[in-house]
């Protein structure tokens, strides 16, 4: 959705469901609703093999729908992320990101204390 200068005219999306393994190896899929131009959240995803996914569903009900398949088909949306809402009308995007595992941060150097769960923000 497009910034708007003026905050009462600002568009929000629908809503954003994030689909991941956390850091304790649960699988989750929190939904981010009513978003608005430059909202972000913070999530810390489990590191295996060097490597996390993080994939995004995107819905938006209002009528200029920007989340549409050129075939009109539905986006295939696991059910503890959301289903009830129109899949024709969603948007998933994947991204797999390179990390560390505890193990490998531990035994890294390192200047100073960090922790060894990685966090990501996204939106």
């Amino acid at each position: 959705k497009g910034c708007a200068a003026d905050d009462a005219q600002q568009e929000t999306l629908s809503w954003i469901a994030a689909d991941f393994i956390r850091s304790d190896e649960e699988l989750t899929c929190p939904k981010f609703e009513g978003l608005k131009c430059g909202a972000a959240a913070e999530v810390t995803l489990h590191c295996y093999d060097g490597k996390s996914v993080l994939d995004l569903y995107m819905f938006d009900d209002a009528d200029d729908n920007m989340f549409t398949q050129a075939d009109g088909s539905p986006v295939e949306i696991p059910n503890t992320c959301d289903a009830t809402s129109d899949r024709t009308k969603m948007c998933h995007s994947r991204y797999i990101v390179k990390c560390a595992t505890q193990q490998e941060e531990e035994e890294k150097p390192q200047p100073m204390e960090e922790a060894a769960e990685k966090r990501y923000w996204f939106f």
